[in-house]
């Protein structure tokens, strides 16, 4: 025992010297093996993250922060689409079989019974229906002759400016003002835009995979005829569309476009901090950005602060945003000079740790540690042994 003090004595002046000097380096930035490559061009690293190796014996190193090769950015690229295109026109088919013929029209001031029966009638060849509440005028001209496919849809557009709506029922069409079209007349069908749209006013029910049918209604409603036009259906993420073939085609077009894979589109980057705060951080991206709500990235970058893992996480349309601001979040992860307490490890190499922590806790404050009660031991290789004497009188 005498020669282990012998030997601390003689070691310890150079350890606590040394000890010092690594003291003195947490005011500033700790030099790292990895230090070298830290002050190349942030991103010129390749992308694929290496293994972290382990801690070479006698290394300083602060406890959870990547060692050398490791990367402490992770980028999740999406596919960036956030709008489709739409499909074909899926409007029906001809009002009725005949020769691909183009038909002009040339009505001045028409009763409007009177052109339905000229179109329905003597051009389709279709029987209808006239509800007495339908009334009106219309004036029609065709610079260019019509296709014969396309009559039916003209005359449901003229039915509408005067307030009426063209239902077929049972092979019939009928004419009904357009308020009560949907009543008694209709059964709802089920389907987005790959469904053929039926002939006359009908009734879509929509079901939305991806979007909310809130916002999705915040985003047809510029589109929409009138507020009877469209409703929601929160229970079922569902929209109900009122309106002629058209009108369907318009706004089933529309929702095809904005129904898509958000989650699937969207780019996310976790950034985690390893010198500076994460609130701090967090702060002077937003100063970057500009204003969150009048700026130029405003609604397009996302950036959140997570306390738990002293990351950021960026959210974002646009992959390339997130590799500026994993250039800037490098920048601005610096340890400040007035620092505060900071951890350091030192894996001890030729002794025990916890016979060189008293030692070292008396050196650097001066006081010295409380004594910690020390079982009895033996040398290497000796066993235990009961020494008794027999109690007299026994």
């Amino acid at each position: 025992m005498k020669h282990f003090f012998d030997d601390c004595a003689l070691l310890l002046p150079p350890l606590i010297m040394a000890l010092l000097v690594s003291a003195c380096g947490t005011v500033g930035v700790t030099q790292r093996p990895e230090a070298s490559a830290a002050r190349e061009e942030p991103g010129s690293r390749a992308a694929t993250p290496a293994q972290p190796a382990a801690p070479a014996p006698g290394a300083l190193y602060k406890p959870g922060e990547p060692v050398a090769g490791s990367d402490r950015s992770r980028i999740y690229k999406g596919s960036g689409n956030l709008v489709a295109s739409p499909q074909k026109d899926l409007s029906a088919a001809p009002a009725s079989p005949g020769p691909a013929e183009d038909v002009s029209l040339n009505f001045e001031a028409a009763d409007i019974r009177e052109v339905v029966k000229n179109i329905l009638t003597d051009i389709l060849n279709e029987g209808y229906m006239f509800d007495p509440g339908v009334n009106g005028t219309v004036t029609l001209r065709s610079t260019k002759p019509i296709p014969r496919s396309a009559l039916l849809a003209t005359l449901e557009t003229v039915l509408r400016m005067n307030g009426a709506a063209l239902v077929k029922e049972a092979g019939v069409f009928k004419i009904v003002p357009a308020a009560n079209a949907q009543r008694g007349s209709l059964t709802p069908q089920l389907g987005g835009s790959g469904k053929p749209l039926p002939q006359g006013f009908s009734v879509r029910l929509v079901p939305l995979s991806y979007v909310g049918v809130r916002e999705m209604a915040r985003i047809l409603d510029p589109f929409v005829k009138d507020a009877a036009t469209m409703r929601v259906d929160d229970l079922r993420n569902m929209i109900i569309l009122f309106g002629t073939e058209r009108e369907h085609q318009h706004l089933l077009n529309t929702i095809e476009m904005f129904d898509v894979d958000w989650m699937s589109g969207m780019s996310v980057g976790l950034f985690t901090l390893q010198s500076a705060d994460v609130k701090a951080v967090n702060g002077e991206i937003e100063k970057i950005m500009g204003d969150k709500t009048a700026g130029p990235l405003a609604g397009i970058l996302r950036v959140m602060p997570i306390e738990r893992l002293n990351a950021l996480l960026v959210i974002t349309p646009q992959p390339r945003y997130l590799e500026q601001i994993k250039l800037w979040v490098e920048r601005l992860d610096k340890g400040g000079d007035s620092g505060g307490t900071r951890l350091f490890v030192y894996n001890v190499q030729n002794g025990r740790a916890d016979k060189l922590a008293p030692l070292l806790t008396q050196a650097f404050t001066g006081r010295a540690p409380a004594a910690a009660a020390t079982p009895p031991s033996l040398a290497p290789g000796q066993t235990p042994a009961t020494i008794a004497s027999t109690p007299q009188g026994t």
